[in-house]
C-alpha cells in the first residue's frame, strides 16, 4: 500500500476508510494541512508562515528535521534535487527571529564559556562515536542469571 499524501509505501493503515500512515495521520490530526507540492527551485510558505515540503506538502517551522526523519534525505541532497540554492534555510522566519534573539540573549554567556574552555570537550575527535541523548544501545546490557540461593562464583574468578 502507498501513503496518498507523502507517497512512502506502508503495510498497515492507521484508518479504516482510507490508505495513510501513520506520521501523516498525526500530521492531520494535529491540524496539518496538506498544501500543493510547490515548484522546484521555489521555497514557499503557507498561511502560518512554516515551508512547504516539495515532497509530500505538508509544512513545517523547520523542514530540515522533517525532511532528514521523514524521507531520509540529507538537507544537501533535498536542495540538491529541487534546484534550491545550499545558502537557502529551511527554517520559517519565526523559528530563525527566535533563534536569533536567544542566542542575542546568551550570546556573552557562551562566548565567555567557550573561551575559558578553549574548545576543550567540544570538538568532534575522529573515530570516535559521538554521545546521543537517545542512545538505544545504552540500555542495561548485563542481566544476572544467578538466583538469590546461589553463590557469587564471579568474585572467585576475579
Amino acid at each position: 500500500m502507498i501513503c496518498p499524501y507523502c507517497r512512502e509505501t506502508i503495510k498497515t493503515s492507521y484508518l479504516k476508510t482510507t490508505t495513510i500512515c501513520q506520521a501523516c495521520y498525526l500530521y492531520l490530526k494535529q491540524g496539518g494541512k496538506i498544501n500543493a507540492i510547490p515548484d522546484a527551485g521555489t521555497i514557499v510558505t503557507d498561511e502560518k508562515g512554516y515551508i512547504v515540503c516539495h515532497i509530500c506538502g505538508q509544512s513545517y517551522k523547520k523542514l530540515g528535521s522533517h525532511i532528514a526523519n521523514k524521507h531520509n534525505m540529507l538537507v544537501e541532497d533535498y536542495k540538491e534535487q529541487f534546484n534550491i540554492p545550499q545558502k537557502a534555510s529551511l527554517a520559517s522566519k519565526e523559528h530563525i527571529l527566535k533563534m536569533r534573539n536567544y542566542n542575542n540573549m546568551y550570546k556573552d554567556i557562551v562566548v565567555y564559556n567557550n573561551l575559558l574552555n578553549k574548545g576543550r570537550n567540544t570538538r568532534f575527535i575522529a573515530g570516535q562515536v559521538p554521545l546521543r541523548k537517545h542512545n538505544k544501545k545504552s540500555k542495561c546490557l548485563y542481566v544476572s542469571l544467578a538466583s538469590a540461593d546461589t553463590e557469587n562464583t564471579f568474585a572467585e574468578e576475579a
